[in-house]
């Protein structure tokens, strides 16, 4: 009997308290998807993407400098093999 007054008590203070959070019509329709920064990302995710896509092109800069300048390899004007 005690357990089934304790279940009473406890699913009526739940029915009426409900969740402490005040969820409205207004506040759901102001941001549908608070966690999502793009259409499929988070905005974490976005940020990772980002620093490693400027990670790339950086390193890629480089080498395409290199590659302009020819010395990411040594010449091959010679008829003769070079040690």
């Amino acid at each position: 009997m005690n357990k089934m007054m304790t279940l009473c008590v406890v699913l009526v203070a739940v029915a009426v308290g409900g969740c402490s959070n005040k969820i409205t019509g207004d506040s759901v329709r102001g941001d549908m998807s608070p966690e999502l920064g793009g259409l499929a990302s988070t905005r974490e995710q976005s940020k990772t993407t980002h620093a490693h896509s400027m990670d790339t092109t950086g390193r890629q800069f480089w080498d395409d400098v290199d590659k302009f300048l020819l010395i990411d390899r040594p010449l091959r004007l010679s008829r003769y093999p070079v040690p």
